[in-house]
């Protein structure tokens, strides 16, 4: 990225089929001046993946792009901010000046999870 000659803020997209932490530590120059990072995981990478980011000042913002096999989730992407844009944007923090509220509470539509009943 440094011998790129684009102006942040960026979005840094990272699928590298199991090489991503690797390349997030490589990106220490890079993701200071990032301020969205999709990071690719399957299951049992997500902790490891949002640790390493938090550490590097990102807070997870939303989960996407469920991919499943043999009807199983087995791979996400996960979306991640900066911890500072999160803290300085309403519109990134659902909980900044309000509590919880039922009525506002927006749950995936039933037959997404219909879809997803195992036989």
């Amino acid at each position: 990225m440094t011998q790129i000659h684009t102006r942040p803020p960026y979005i840094l997209k990272i699928d590298v089929d199991g090489h991503e932490l690797p390349i997030i530590r490589g990106a220490e120059q890079t993701l200071r001046l990032t301020s969205v990072v999709i990071v690719e995981a399957p299951l049992n990478a997500i902790i490891e993946r949002a640790g390493l980011l938090a550490e590097m000042g990102f807070q997870v913002f939303d989960i996407v792009d469920l991919t499943y096999y043999r009807n199983k989730l087995a791979i996400v992407d996960l979306i991640f901010v900066r911890k500072d844009l999160i803290s300085s944007m309403e519109s990134l923090n659902p909980w900044i000046d309000t509590k919880f509220s039922w009525e506002q509470w927006e749950p995936q539509d039933q037959k997404y999870y219909e879809s997803r009943r195992l036989p």
